[in-house]
């Protein structure tokens, strides 16, 4: 998950890479099995942190955005002292409120979480 998420590695490049530094022989569709089952496996605690973030009292929204292949993306960020929520969004729509009864954040593409 480390290399496909966060260092980009093709599944392709992992395969290599297992080949060249443990001489271990992978198809690429092993390396993506094991990559869907990683991400099924942090689903759960992935949703789990995303609702505590967003409910508690105070928390800091960010969105960075760039473009890959000519279509925009964002990096939205919740924080707070306790935890730190990560979501990339594609689509986002253009401006969101989010409001948390005692507040309301007003955002340009808020997208962590539909019907937020």
């Amino acid at each position: 998950m480390t290399l496909t998420a966060r260092h980009r590695v093709s599944r392709r490049g992992i395969c290599e890479l297992a080949r060249d530094l443990f001489g271990v022989t992978l198809s690429t569709g092993a390396v993506d099995a094991i990559c869907q089952r990683a991400s099924d496996a942090l689903a759960g605690p992935h949703c789990q942190l995303q609702d505590w973030v967003l409910d508690q009292g105070a928390v800091h929204v960010d969105e960075t955005g760039w473009r890959t292949r000519g279509e925009g993306r964002a990096l939205w960020t919740a924080s707070t002292p306790g935890a730190t929520f990560l979501q990339i969004a594609g689509d986002c729509p253009l401006f969101c409120v989010w409001d948390r009864g005692d507040c309301c954040h007003v955002s340009r593409g808020f997208g962590l979480r539909s019907g937020s």
